[in-house]
């Protein structure tokens, strides 16, 4: 069977993303949706005119990465898109901030992204692809948004010591042409 599997499709981006491919790409034939929020998932499956599964466990937990891992290995499905639209920010400085929610920050927008790609890839043909989301924050300096700026905005103890970090411009370059010929599963 023939899937797309969305993070984050009960709201935003991510439902947004279901009914565009939904519309746009006839050759899925079940969308497996992850999102916290069964009522709005049940809205969205509605919407749809192809069947739906849904994935409800919190994804900063390890029992979401098992329930998909053992989806993943009793279907073995081929995965036509995965789409990573699951995310949160919160206001406030690095200093403002509970740990508790940087690190969940850190764990939902990298790690949960991170590990959703890596159980996926083994069920993607060459020419599924990725398309991962990422907050406006990194490229727009905005106040009160330390874990989601990009590392030369960020600022510690409440913009008295500021983080420099020279960031690469993934432009043309000999590493990015090798890696790029070697992709299977382009990014978007």
């Amino acid at each position: 069977m023939k899937i797309a599997i969305i993070t984050g499709a009960s709201s935003g981006m991510g439902r947004r993303m279901a009914i565009e491919l939904n519309d746009t790409i006839p050759n899925i034939e079940a969308f497996w949706l992850f999102g916290r929020r069964v009522e709005r998932l049940e809205a969205l499956e509605k919407q749809l005119t192809k069947p739906c599964r849904f994935f409800t466990d919190d994804l900063q937990t390890s029992a979401a990465r098992d329930t998909l891992q053992r989806a993943l290995a009793e279907e073995a499905p081929e995965i036509v898109f995965l789409v990573n639209a699951a995310g949160f920010g919160q206001i406030g400085t690095i200093r403002g901030l509970s740990l508790e929610d940087q690190l969940g920050m850190v764990d939902l927008n990298i790690g949960a992204l991170t590990a959703i790609t890596r159980l996926c890839l083994p069920f993607m043909a060459p020419k599924s692809r990725i398309l991962n989301f990422a907050s406006s924050a990194a490229f727009l300096p905005q106040p009160n948004f330390a874990e989601l700026q990009p590392e030369p905005r960020r600022r510690a103890q409440d913009d008295r010591h500021p983080c420099h970090r020279r960031l690469p411009w993934p432009g043309e370059n000999r590493v990015f042409r090798a890696r790029r010929d070697q992709r299977p599963h382009p990014v978007l």
